[in-house]
Parts: C-alpha cells; sequence; structure tokens
C-alpha cells in the first residue's frame, strides 16, 4: 500500500525533502559569478575593437584608440573627431627642400622660372 500523506511543517523538513532536487545545482552562484565576469571581458573586447574601428574610420593613429571615451557608439565617434580636431594641424607644412614646386610643376620648370625671372631683371 501507499503510504499515507505527511504534510511538511518546518523548514527543516522541506530542506530535507527538497535536497535531492536541488543537489545538482549546488554550484549555481558559481557558475553565475563566471558568467557575469564572462560577460564583463566581453563586453571590454567588444568596446575596444569598436574604438580600434572608430578611429580607423576617423582617422586617428591607432594608439590614440584606448583615448577615446564613451559607452555607445555615436557617443565613441563624437569624441573621436573631437579628438582629430585637436590633433590636426592648423597650418599645413612648408614642403621641403627636396620636394617639387609647391604650384604642382616639377623642379626642373621651377629653376627655369627662376633662371628667366633672374635673367629678366637685368
Amino acid at each position: 500500500m501507499a503510504e499515507a500523506f505527511e504534510p511538511i511543517t518546518t523548514q527543516e523538513a522541506f530542506d530535507a525533502a527538497v535536497a535531492d532536487r536541488l543537489a545538482p545545482y549546488a554550484d549555481y552562484d558559481d557558475l553565475k559569478a563566471q558568467n557575469a565576469d564572462l560577460n564583463a571581458r566581453i563586453q571590454t573586447y567588444e568596446t575596444d575593437a569598436l574604438k580600434s574601428r572608430i578611429a580607423h574610420e576617423v582617422g586617428l593613429p591607432f594608439e590614440m584608440s584606448s583615448r577615446l571615451n564613451g559607452s555607445t557608439e555615436a557617443d565613441i565617434r563624437k569624441d573621436a573627431q573631437s579628438l582629430l580636431k585637436l590633433l590636426k594641424p592648423k597650418n599645413p607644412p612648408a614642403p621641403s627642400r627636396g620636394d617639387p614646386d609647391p604650384s604642382g610643376g616639377s623642379k626642373r620648370d621651377a629653376l627655369r622660372t627662376f633662371t628667366n625671372q633672374l635673367m629678366n631683371n637685368d
């Protein structure tokens, strides 16, 4: 015959009754903590990759990507563009001695023009 039903009246009796069912989930809190750590790492890697991509698209050096701030792509892009404005030179650099004529001609054309100007001034 079947045993008679006996109601659970104490916490200890309840814990004993469900202990076998809860045994496979004993490490749930540890797994939950590990999962949170892994998700935080993934988020960091994804944010770093996003910063690197935006820095490349905007034209910032790779080394500057770690200095970008923001939690969304739009915020990071806005920060990258403001940083780029600070890095761009206000005046274009002067051509070096070895560069061709700034007007677009060759060295030979520039020398010819210079010589003609010297000869016409006499």
